[in-house]
């Protein structure tokens, strides 16, 4: 987390109109997290026990950057047609993580799955606990089936019945890795997409990741 932090204010280099908000609370206790995981319908992966025990109870680090018009080309080579792109690691603070579960509650209005994807989709929206609250609507959560103690990272897409559930990464330490090395553009999924290896797993190895970190060195760790 000290990392990201320093990322996010390092980012004084960048050319154009670019702007950052960082608020970090302390880490919570022990009968925080408790008595969190016992009010939660899914309970607490250890994952995200975890980052609020020893990482914070609440970490925001965001920037925002509207390139200036000669540096636009090497921007839109990443992110085609994009005049002003996001980024930075803002995880749901603890004491918010249950009025945003009310996220399982979206599909009640709706009529019943008509397609195999969109049933799989409703089922795993309401196996997911949520932790980043993406700002348009959208989910960043831990999909847990109580199969295995390593959840895969899904990004819940809310207004997109078709296809609502997109896989981004097999674990949450691999997501924390991989974002680290994309210098965490997004998490919206129309930037996440630029990097995800076949569709599925989010990948900072590839040319266009590379080509991401050229632009944003030397904050970029």
């Amino acid at each position: 987390m000290r990392r990201a932090e320093s990322f996010v204010r390092g980012l004084n280099h960048l050319q154009g109109e670019w702007g950052i908000s960082v608020s970090i609370e302390p880490p919570i206790t022990a009968a925080e997290a408790d008595r969190l995981a016992a009010e939660l319908p899914l309970g607490l992966p250890a994952p995200l026990r975890m980052l609020y025990l020893e990482g914070a109870g609440r970490f925001d680090c965001r920037f925002h950057w509207s390139p200036r018009k000669d540096v636009l080309p090497q921007t839109e080579r990443v992110f085609p047609y994009q005049q002003t792109l996001f980024g930075g690691p803002a995880f749901i603070a603890w004491n918010e993580l249950l009025q945003v579960h009310g996220i399982h509650t979206w599909w009640d209005g709706l009529d019943d799955p008509s397609t195999e994807e969109q049933q799989k989709g409703r089922e795993i929206w309401r196996q997911t606990v949520p932790f980043i609250a993406v700002g348009n609507g959208d989910i960043v959560g831990l999909h847990v089936t109580g199969e295995s103690d390593v959840y895969p990272v899904v990004y819940l897409c809310h207004d997109d019945e078709e296809c609502p559930v997109t896989p981004i990464s097999p674990s949450f330490e691999h997501f924390l890795s991989e974002w680290e090395k994309i210098c965490y553009a997004g998490p919206e999924i129309w930037l996440l997409s630029r990097f995800l290896q076949k569709g599925k797993a989010l990948s900072g190895d590839g040319s266009t990741a590379r080509a991401w970190r050229e632009i944003m060195t030397p904050a970029c760790v």
